[in-house]
Parts: structure tokens; sequence; C-alpha cells
């Protein structure tokens, strides 16, 4: 949800839903709009929710609050799971350009990599796949700064 709020007059001015209720969390936007206005912003989701089972973040969800709210997904392969939160790396030419990075973890085989994306259109898929040497915790956060 995205609140509107004249601070002085202390009044919300609107109200604009989330299209996406698939248990969405671990919000994450392009750094360089921290503090500031954004649209973009990117996050994980749970397939299954409200569904009897287990399960885990296995969406990656990139939406967009400008043109009403709506979202594209990508679902990863069953027993692969995405941990952390999306971390944002923007092109430094070009706002509207820029990759995300998800920490994926593979059950079967306790193997872990991290997913790389094309930000602007995750339904694609991974564009890169670097594998780690062990696993890294589900839930374990990241954050990235361009030197």
């Amino acid at each position: 949800m995205r609140f509107v709020i004249d601070v002085v007059a202390g009044e919300l001015l609107e109200k604009h839903p989330l299209e996406y209720w698939w248990a969405p969390d671990f919000p994450a936007i392009d750094p360089r709009r921290w503090g500031r206005r954004y649209d973009d912003f990117w996050m994980l989701g749970i397939s299954e929710t409200g569904k009897p089972g287990r399960k885990f973040f296995d969406e990656l969800v990139h939406l967009s609050w400008a043109g009403g709210g709506g979202y594209q997904t990508y679902r990863v392969p069953k027993g692969q799971y995405l941990g952390g939160e999306p971390v944002f790396l923007g092109d430094p030419a070009d706002p509207k350009h820029g990759l995300v990075i998800c920490q994926l973890l593979e059950a079967e085989t306790r193997r872990g990599s991290f997913l790389l994306f094309d930000a602007f259109d995750v339904t694609r898929g991974p564009i890169a796949k670097l594998p780690l040497p062990r696993a890294i915790p589900p839930c374990f956060h990241a954050s990235f700064h361009a030197d």
C-alpha cells in the first residue's frame, strides 16, 4: 500500500493498494532513490500463499506504482527458493536500466547461487547464475554500493 499524506495538514490524500498479494516481503528500490519518490520496486513472494503445507519465497516480483501498479513475476522451479531481499544494481548511465540480484537455494542439492535478472523484465528469467561454494542461509540480507 502506498499512502500519499499531506504532512502539514495531517491528512491522508490518497491510497494505492498493491495488486500482488501472495505474501509479499523484502521490498527493495533503486538505492539512488532512497528518501525520494520512486515508482519501481522489487520484492519476493510465495506462490502457494493460502494453501496448506510448507512453503517459502519462490517468486521475484517487479512492481511499479506508475500506470496503475501492475507487476511482473518470475517463479523459480519447484524445490528451489529465493532468500534475503532482491538487490537492485542501477545502470549509472540510465535510470531505467539495471539488474536485480537474488539469492537462490536449491533445497535438494543444498547448493546456493545468485541469480541476475534484467530489473525491468524479470518474467524473462535469470540472465546469469553465479554458483556459490556453499549455500547461504535463506534469510541473509544484502545491499549494494557502487564504488
